[in-house]
């Protein structure tokens, strides 16, 4: 192959290192041919212990582990305490992680080679999101008006904060007001959703990160039916005579009327809930540089150049 590609023997050292580089790409290309990735360089893979979601913007790469952590339910508090003494980085995922996480999937849905796989992390996301109400790893510490701050666990352990005004929104009762972000529909209604208003926006943006927008068609996808019909989908937060408190922010379908899917900013933080747990993946970065050039070659992107491009003679 390598005389195929340099042609002349009389190579600079340019194209040896450019021949040895080839070489390495296809000896590390698996046999069923990897998929180029479709959100940037954002690619999902499975792993024996969970699935890797590689580059979430605002993240970075994570594995989301198949069992719920040992010694489950755990109020938010001790599920921190928990993380704090593992020494192996596993955290609790704030709403940004999970967020992010679904996002890749509802972007590779249509993806042939893909689909299978976003099948089987669905089945992850709907038990914890319909049946077992999961801790995320970010609460939302409420003042006696709008103020509050939103404090998310992040990967190595530390706390991000984030001060806003939390608005009340439509008034469900005295303790829980909410905005819907998408209405029921038919399934072939997905991305049909409500605008949302100006002071919702910096709420999202702190619990969902980037593609907040898009929210509502998201978590629809993500979440299971209603009748065979997309849910409803709420951002839920307490009314203004419910403030002065911590809350967890939870995802999931109601558990009360079993109806709307919540982005819920109230949640109980001293309740007891299971949760997952991720862990950052740091990817050799000759490895991934080799791995979008094995992409860009299977799909035509990778260009060689001729010799004399760079002096050789």
């Amino acid at each position: 192959m390598n005389q195929q590609i340099l042609g002349d023997k009389k190579k600079s050292n340019f194209d040896e290192n450019l021949a040895d580089k080839v070489n390495q790409i296809f000896d590390k290309m698996p046999e069923t041919p990897k998929v180029k990735p479709v959100i940037g360089n954002v690619r999902l893979e499975k792993a024996s212990d969970g699935f890797i979601f590689y580059n979430l913007p605002g993240v970075g790469s994570v594995k989301l582990l198949n069992e719920y952590l040992a010694g489950s339910p755990k109020s938010q508090d001790n599920w921190r305490i928990y993380c704090d003494n593992r020494s192996d980085g596993v955290v609790v995922p704030n709403s940004v992680i999970l967020y992010q996480m679904a996002r890749v999937l509802y972007k590779l849905r249509n993806v042939h080679d893909y689909q299978e796989l976003v099948k089987e992390c669905l089945v992850l996301f709907n038990k914890d999101w319909a049946e077992i109400y999961t801790h995320t790893g970010t609460k939302v510490s409420y003042g006696a008006g709008l103020d509050a701050v939103v404090a998310s666990l992040q990967l190595d352990g530390s706390t991000k904060k984030i001060s806003l005004k939390i608005p009340e929104f439509i008034k469900a009762n005295d303790d829980w007001s909410y905005f819907v972000l998408a209405p029921e529909h038919a399934e072939k209604n997905l991305g049909t959703v409500n605008v949302i208003p100006d002071n919702a926006r910096p709420v999202l943006q702190a619990l969902l990160g980037e593609g907040y927008e898009r929210a509502g068609e998201v978590f629809q996808y993500v979440s299971p039916r209603e009748n065979d019909n997309l849910r409803e989908i709420r951002l839920w937060t307490p009314t203004l005579t419910k403030r002065n408190s911590e809350r967890v922010v939870v995802f999931g379908v109601d558990n009360i009327d079993d109806y709307d899917f919540g982005i819920n900013a109230s949640g109980s933080i001293n309740d007891g809930r299971p949760s997952r747990g991720v862990v950052a993946v740091h990817e050799n970065s000759e490895i991934q540089a080799l791995n979008e050039l094995a992409y860009q070659a299977q799909s035509g992107e990778l260009t060689i150049p001729k010799t004399n491009d760079y002096g050789g003679k």
